[in-house]
Order: structure tokens, then sequence, then C-alpha cells
């Protein structure tokens, strides 16, 4: 594929090393900053083959982001989508645990507030396969994590961060900042389970109630 991108004047090896140089010219002195840097640039650009119709030049953009940061849970959020729009439905699941399994070991607090947002995405793989009690399975998951969160200090402080470098440092754009990202997930998840609420049973309607 890379190939005929190519062929349309597009060289996305060779774009990819002018930017990256860019970046280490620019934040040679700060490791950190280079590493969010070339993985938001991955991401974006991933984000920008899915549009163009090339997800599969995505999931390599997602897969060399995590060589970069194994602990980027939006690069693990971008793998996944990309694997739902290639009906890679397996490998998007198989995906999602192996993020839990990583937060799980992670000793950063904010990999740790990513795991409600990695419990979303598996509603919305359950969503694509059909498979509605593993949706509401997951929204639930996500609600009682997000139900938690609102008083946590540590997710209050990403949601002020979350037009920094980490999350803009591409752009000025503030149109995908973390709080809209999360309120679209929290407004999705219960317009969901609201809807599935009636054909579950009892003792599922009135954990669902709990979180509407």
């Amino acid at each position: 594929m890379a190939f005929l991108l190519k062929l349309f004047g597009i060289d996305l090896e060779g774009e990819k090393k002018d930017k990256f140089r860019e970046f280490e010219t620019k934040w040679a002195s700060d490791p950190e900053i280079l590493k969010q840097a070339k993985v938001g640039w991955l991401l974006s650009r991933g984000q920008d083959m899915v549009k163009k119709g090339y997800p599969n030049q995505a999931i390599r953009d997602s897969e060399e982001a995590l060589q970069i940061d194994p602990e980027s849970v939006p690069a693990y959020k971008a793998l996944m989508s990309a694997y739902v729009i290639t009906k890679r439905f397996g490998d998007a699941t198989k995906t999602s645990t192996q993020c839990l399994d990583m937060i799980e070991k992670s000793e950063n607090e904010e990999v740790k507030m990513y795991k409600m947002h990695i419990y979303f995405m598996q509603g919305m793989i359950g969503l694509e396969m059909n498979d509605m009690e593993v949706v509401a399975q997951c929204f639930l998951l996500f609600l009682k994590e997000e139900n938690k969160a609102v008083t946590n200090p540590v997710w209050q402080e990403m949601l002020k961060e979350s037009d920094l470098v980490s999350e803009h440092i591409l752009s000025d754009d503030k149109s995908n900042s973390l709080e809209k990202e999360h309120g679209e997930y929290v407004r999705i998840a219960k317009e969901t389970l609201t809807e599935l609420k009636s054909g579950l049973n009892p003792e599922a309607q009135e954990l669902i109630s709990k979180f509407l």
C-alpha cells in the first residue's frame, strides 16, 4: 500500500522521517515531550489515513506508536478502532485485553485512569459484533469506573491539562480534548444502556438504573 500511496505523491516513510527530525531538533533536551510528539503525530496521521480510506496504515502507525510508548492508551485505542474498521474484531478484543493488562501493571496513576475508556472501547466492539450482553456489561463497567473518577484528583488534573502538549502537540484545535471525548463516551454509554434496559433481566435493569 505504501508503494501505491507513493505513486500519488505520498511518501509516508519520508514524511515521518522529516517530522521526527524536526521533533528531535526541537525537543532534544526533553525525552518525554519528544516521545509524546512522535506518538501524537503517528496517531494523528493514522486518523487521517482512516479518513482517506487506508485503515491498514492506521494500524501500522498505531503499532509504531506503541513501540515508542508501550503505555500509550491513546495508541491502544487507535489500534482497536482501526481493527474494528477493518472488521478484525478478534484482534480488537485481544488488543483491549492487552491494554487492560498493561494498565493493571502500570505504576502511572494517569495511565490507570484510562481503564474506564478501555471498557468503553470493549463495549463499542460488542456493538459492532451485535453482542448486546457484552455491550451492557462493558458500558456498565465504564460507568462504574467513571463514577469513581469524578472525585479523583488525578482525573480532574488530567482534564485540566488535556489541552497541553500530550493532547495537542500538533494543533491548537481543542475539539478533540480529553474532556470532550470523555463526555461523548458517557453520553453514548448512557443512551445505549437506556435502549437496552427493557430487554434485560430485572437485576441488570436495577444495576443500570444506578448509573442513568
